[in-house]
């Protein structure tokens, strides 16, 4: 039994490593943002400036500073989403 404790433990720290955020993560998800916020503005101008307004407003709240890779990655995420609606 605590092999196999042992085993899904040592299982779900490198599945956790390997689902990490990195740099080029980042990169991409910025890129995506950028891409999908510029469709946006040739589709929909008033939207799209709304859209910037808010997270321009959100991002300078401490709260909302993202600490980590990971944070930074969501957060993105969380903007692909808004631009997507």
């Amino acid at each position: 039994m605590k092999t196999l404790v042992a085993a899904l433990a040592l299982i779900s720290l490198s599945s956790g490593a390997a689902l990490a955020c990195t740099q080029d993560d980042l990169t991409a998800k910025g890129q995506e943002f950028q891409t999908k916020m510029m469709a946006l503005a040739q589709k929909d101008p008033q939207k799209a400036t709304k859209l910037g307004q808010e997270i321009a407003a959100d991002a300078q709240k401490p709260e909302n500073q993202p600490k980590s890779l990971d944070e930074a990655c969501k957060w993105y995420d969380g903007l692909i989403a808004k631009v997507s609606e």
